[in-house]
């Protein structure tokens, strides 16, 4: 990616991560809190890293096929497919690490109560 496009995609990632704050805790986690454990971080991070590198290198293999296929694909085009994916593997990111249901189906984002 161009360096603009890295400044801009941390700064997009930076400021989707401003309302996590705001969101509403799951009625489950208020009543019964769970502990931390060390087994099902190391789990959550041996799931989603490999997840997320697939993503990538599937989008990667993708986009130079569709240059081999097409001929030749400007670099710019090929940096914005890439930016593009990353901000949609972020955003996706975001709303998977917010609560253990099903992102946007049985747990739709609304704010805490004050």
């Amino acid at each position: 990616m161009a360096p603009i496009q890295i400044l801009t995609n941390n700064m997009l990632y930076d400021f989707s991560q401003v309302p996590i704050p705001n969101d509403a805790v799951d009625d489950e986690q208020v009543a019964h809190p769970r502990p931390w454990k060390i087994g099902e971080i190391r789990r959550f991070i041996l799931c989603i890293g490999p997840i997320s590198s697939i993503f990538d290198y599937t989008t990667f293999f993708v986009m130079l096929y569709s240059v081999q296929v097409l001929g030749s694909i400007p670099r710019p085009l090929f940096q914005t497919g890439w930016f593009v994916e990353s901000i949609m593997t972020q955003t996706l990111i975001i709303h998977i690490i917010r609560t253990n249901k099903i992102p946007f189906f049985q747990k739709p984002r609304k704010l805490a109560r004050c």
